[in-house]
């Protein structure tokens, strides 16, 4: 499993806006540790929280039910990321890859 995220893939739509760009490295970081675990290890519609309490910034992820596509395992999940009085929400999918981590579908 990567220990950093990939630059462009984390938050997907939220990673792209405003709100998105005030989240530091070690937001990004934790976001990206908790989508993975939340993705590998979470029951379906049960919440993971993070927080980061260097900058106040917190969220979670929910994942949902595991499918497969085209002979791979796929989630759907749901994000939420909390900056400031701002709260951002996006869904998204991510396929686990031969290594065993999930890669953010596009």
């Amino acid at each position: 499993m990567p220990h950093a995220p990939p630059q462009g893939i984390v938050l997907g739509a939220l990673i792209e806006n405003a709100e998105g760009a005030a989240l530091s490295r070690a937001d990004q970081k934790r976001i990206w540790n908790r989508t993975q675990y939340a993705l590998e290890y979470g029951s379906s519609g049960v919440p993971l929280h993070w927080r980061n309490p260097e900058t106040g910034h917190y969220g979670q992820v929910i994942p949902a039910r595991a499918y497969q596509d085209n002979g791979n395992y796929c989630r759907e999940y749901q994000q939420t990321i909390v900056i400031g009085d701002q709260t951002q929400q996006a869904f998204g999918r991510a396929c686990r890859q031969a290594d065993g981590s999930w890669k953010i579908q596009g």
